[in-house]
């Protein structure tokens, strides 16, 4: 079966198969446009969600610009980002076209003060498009708010091209409802207030002189003046004409000297034969056998003999002071370190094994002691004076001032575009009220 087949495919066959092959391709691409196709017809849309965004952006800066936000002085700008609009919650969030959120910092309203009007540019970006309008505001006589868009002013692009705003259409079933008729025109006037300087009251009469030094506190030059004069006086005045030297000596400062003596002897007991011995008890014997001098030092107050060590006194010197000074008196002592002898008793009783002969090893102990021999001397200068007559230059004070008043401000009612109000000083309060 299978060979017979295959003897009957003939060319026929295969250009019919290539014929429904490519009729099939052309009903795919038929069937399922291009991207670009896509892109051509969507783009518009699109385009009308960007619209919808910038405009909502605008008539939400609308509402937040009251009088007193507005920039006062031409020329002087006022911004506000999406950021901001967002936190104030004047605007609800918004995604693109593509359904991303827009850049809340790029995204901005820009307010400018010019002479008549206020320009108000609404600048938009978002992932793949960035793009800003121009509207012409002011405080016109046919506004509902406080200010509003100018009517002979379109909203143009950054390309100065018109913008046509899109109002989404949000209740498609309302196709039968009666169409709005046109209100009239309401009129409404504005507040205006005209705020004049303050100034300054003339100079009161000068002060008497004195020589009480008088200043003027700072931020107070225009309202306060010193003015100041110099005149020479005689008199008399302790005027120094040298020092008078007096040394004495310092209890604050001694003179030390460092000894070394003996300051006590170790005796050892050493064992020098052992055996088995009875139970010794030994008795120790301090004998008092003489002095050892030492040397001879000062002090500034009494020293008392110890047990231990002799002080004899040898002389007492006073000693020249400063009146806040507590040593008065210096004392000369030799100094004389007693020795005592120790001696054993031992009590043998039958013991076990032990020491059977021990002898004493006497040890000197040295140790260094700081002796006062003197005290240093300074010097201090005592101020000598004499009386002499001098000339004396004093300067005198005295002074005067005035007071600031401080301006006034008056209001009156007129159209909202009054500018010969304007160019006179007026400024709008942000009051406004209908006119019948």
């Amino acid at each position: 079966m299978y060979e017979e087949r295959n003897e009957k495919f003939t060319l026929k066959d295969i250009i019919l198969q290539v014929l429904f092959i490519a009729l099939f391709v052309f009903l795919l691409i038929w069937l399922f446009p291009t991207k670009g196709y896509v892109n051509q017809k969507v783009d518009p849309l699109l385009d009308t969600i960007f619209n919808m965004n910038i405009m909502s952006m605008k008539d939400a800066a609308k509402s937040y610009y009251t009088l007193s936000r507005l920039p006062q002085n031409v020329g002087d700008k006022t911004k506000l980002t999406l950021r901001e609009m967002l936190e104030e919650k004047i605007l609800l969030p918004f995604t693109d076209k593509y359904g991303k959120e827009c850049d809340v910092d790029e995204s901005y309203v820009e307010i400018t003060k010019e002479d008549e009007e206020y320009i108000m540019k609404v600048n938009l970006k978002c992932s793949q498009q960035e793009d800003y309008i121009i509207v012409h505001m002011g405080c016109y006589d046919y506004c509902q708010t406080t200010i509003c868009e100018n009517k002979d002013e379109e909203i143009v692009d950054k390309n100065d091209k018109p913008v046509t705003p899109v109002i989404p259409d949000d209740n498609d079933d309302d196709d039968d409802e009666p169409t709005p008729q046109p209100q009239p025109t309401k009129k409404y006037q504005c507040e205006y207030v005209l705020n004049k300087d303050g100034y300054y009251t003339p100079w009161s009469n000068w002060s008497e002189w004195t020589k009480n030094k008088i200043t003027v506190d700072a931020g107070e030059e225009k309202v306060h003046e010193v003015e100041t004069k110099s005149e020479v006086e005689t008199e008399e005045k302790q005027v120094l004409i040298g020092y008078n030297v007096v040394k004495y000596y310092d209890g604050t400062k001694p003179i030390k000297k460092t000894y070394q003596v003996v300051a006590k002897k170790k005796i050892q007991t050493i064992c020098d034969k052992w055996g088995y011995v009875e139970t010794t008890t030994v008795s120790e014997n301090k004998k008092y056998v003489g002095e050892t001098y030492l040397g001879v030092f000062t002090s500034t107050q009494p020293v008392t003999s110890t047990s231990t060590d002799r002080y004899e006194l040898v002389s007492i010197q006073d000693i020249p002071c400063e009146s806040n000074c507590t040593v008065t008196s210096q004392y000369t002592y030799k100094w004389y370190a007693k020795t005592y002898e120790i001696t054993y008793t031992e009590n043998k009783e039958t013991g076990e094994y032990g020491c059977l002969h021990t002898y004493e090893n006497v040890t000197p102990v040295y140790g260094t002691i700081d002796v006062i021999i003197g005290y240093e001397t300074s010097e201090r200068k005592d101020p000598v004076y004499k009386t002499e007559t001098i000339n004396t230059t004093h300067t005198y004070y005295r002074d005067r001032t005035r007071t600031f008043v401080s301006g006034s401000s008056q209001k009156q009612w007129s159209t909202c575009n009054n500018s010969s109000l304007i160019n006179n000083g007026w400024i709008f309060t942000g009051n406004k009220k209908e006119v019948k």
